[in-house]
């Protein structure tokens, strides 16, 4: 197992088939942008996104295999909190909330698990995205430096006019696409793809503020391990095939293990 570290143009995809990740908070400080190419309706784009992206924001992030979702992500960023609620089957199968140095799992219904939360810390958990560090990656791969950035053509994002721009990095052989909403500049979508994986990042019109749960709360340790101790709570219920997938994931790698030792 290992712990999944940054590196300047990967991070804003974030794949995340494995057990360990490190969970980072944006420090509240926001860059200051000058804009360096000289496509106006870009550097506009550009402008307003160094502006908004860690205010309120809020967007889903799909992942796709020949068509088939994989992944189904629901976020909510708002300064140096997040709210992440993962799918499977269409049904929440993981929900989290960072918020006010303070760490939310929701365990069932109406019931939360809060521990301190330091931003250091590596947690166990599953997660094919991860907001605060896309955003934060993704505003560094903006540089000419780093990334070239060419207008493709005008295209229709749903109901609106978007522009679409390819983004290609210069350190690594990936590119990804843009789409700027015409009418307001507002980054529409950004998606990656390659071969037949699509990853794809949507951004909402309106952002939201996050709020604690104000339902059955209990409290961790700081120390503790709270996503590896629900799958042991787990282990030996009945409910167990219905159990979120970071702890299927856990009894798979688990059994794995005890197969590998007693061959």
């Amino acid at each position: 197992m290992k712990v999944i570290e940054n590196n300047k143009f990967n991070p804003p995809f974030l794949v995340a088939i494995v057990v360990f990740i490190v969970i980072f908070v944006w420090n509240g400080i926001r860059p200051t942008y000058t804009c360096l190419y000289e496509d106006d309706r870009l550097c506009k784009a550009l402008s307003v996104f160094y502006k908004s992206a860690f205010n309120q924001q809020k967007g889903e992030y799909f992942e796709t295999i020949s068509g088939k979702i994989i992944n189904k992500l629901d976020w909510i960023l708002d300064g140096k909190n997040e709210e992440l609620k993962l799918y499977k089957d269409k049904k929440v199968d993981l929900h989290l909330i960072v918020k006010s140095e303070k760490l939310y799992l929701k365990l069932g219904e109406n019931k939360w698990l809060m521990q301190p939360f330091d931003e250091k810390t590596t947690r166990v958990i599953i997660l094919p995205f991860e907001p605060s560090v896309f955003m934060r990656n993704f505003l560094e791969s903006l540089h000419p430096n780093i990334s070239t950035i060419s207008f493709i053509k005008e295209v229709k994002c749903g109901k609106d006019d978007c522009i679409e721009y390819k983004i290609e990095s210069k350190q690594q052989p990936e590119s990804l696409r843009l789409f700027v909403n015409k009418s307001n500049y507002i980054i529409h979508s950004i998606i990656f793809s390659e071969n037949d994986i699509v990853k794809q990042i949507t951004f909402q019109k309106n952002g939201q503020k996050i709020v604690v749960p104000n339902e059955e709360v209990q409290l961790a340790d700081a120390d503790q391990n709270i996503f590896l101790e629900q799958y042991f709570n787990n282990l030996n219920t009945e409910i167990k095939k219905d159990a979120p997938s970071y702890v299927l994931e856990f009894e798979k790698e688990r059994l794995q293990i005890e197969n590998q030792s007693t061959n």
